[in-house]
């Protein structure tokens, strides 16, 4: 056997996961993907909370390019 089943699965929307991080209470996962998007997870309840997504200059003018590192701060 490969091992434990996962215990849940968060798809990465267009292309690869490059980078995830966890919130230090384990309430919100973020993954970082190829095409520049960034994925907020509701842990608890496996759903999408938001993208941000380069091609929408309003969430985030400045990235292009893939995420390669995350980070969340208690505030």
């Amino acid at each position: 056997t490969m091992g434990p089943e996962p215990k849940a699965v968060f798809p990465a929307r267009s292309g690869a996961v490059w980078s995830v991080a966890l919130s230090q209470d384990g309430q919100t996962l973020i993954m970082g993907i190829e095409n520049g998007r960034v994925s907020v997870w509701d842990v608890a309840t496996q759903r999408l909370r938001y993208d941000l997504h380069p091609d929408k200059k309003e969430e985030a003018p400045a990235h292009r390019g893939p995420v390669w590192a995350l980070d969340l701060t208690p505030d």
